[in-house]
C-alpha cells in the first residue's frame, strides 16, 4: 500500500527531525482535469490527534454488526446521557445501547463526546429519545 509506506517515511523523517507525539497525515484520492484517478499521499501533516485516528480507535469497541453514533454535546448533556444509560440498564429499558464517554474531563470544557453503540440506528434513536434528546441520525 503506497500511502502506508509513504506515511511511514514521513513519520520517520519528522521523528529524525526531533518531533515526538501524535501525528496524522491527510491523503486523498481525486480525479484530475483529464479524468485520470490520482492519489495525493501527503496533503497535510497534523502534529496532533486527528478525528480520523479517533474514529479508527473507536472501531475496536464496535462489533461487526453494530453501528456507532458519536455525539458532541455539552459536558452536562454527556453526564445526563451517561446517567440515563445507567438507569436504563438497571430498569432493563433500551439496555441494548452501550455508552462510552470519549471526551476529556477537565474544567472549562465547552464540549464533551459520547459514543453510542447499538445493533441498529433505530435502537440508538430510541435510547436518545428516551433520554429526552431529539437527534436525527442520518443513514
Amino acid at each position: 500500500m503506497a500511502a502506508v509506506e509513504h506515511g511511514r517515511i514521513v513519520c520517520e523523517s519528522i521523528r529524525d527531525a526531533g518531533y515526538w507525539g501524535p501525528v496524522g497525515i491527510d491523503a486523498f484520492q481525486f480525479t484530475d482535469t483529464r479524468g485520470a484517478s490520482c492519489i495525493r499521499l501527503c496533503h497535510d501533516i497534523n502534529a496532533r490527534w486527528t478525528m480520523g485516528r479517533l474514529a479508527l480507535c473507536m472501531e475496536r469497541f464496535r462489533g461487526s454488526r453494530e453501528i456507532a453514533v458519536w455525539l458532541h454535546v455539552s459536558p452536562d448533556e454527556a453526564a445526563q446521557i451517561s446517567l440515563h444509560g445507567e438507569n436504563a440498564v438497571r430498569n432493563d429499558a433500551v439496555a441494548d445501547v452501550r455508552i462510552l464517554m470519549t471526551g476529556c474531563r477537565s474544567p472549562g470544557l465547552q464540549f464533551a463526546s459520547v459514543l453510542l453503540i447499538g445493533e441498529t440506528k433505530h435502537r440508538i434513536q430510541r435510547f436518545l429519545n428516551s433520554a429526552g434528546y431529539t437527534v436525527d441520525i442520518p443513514d
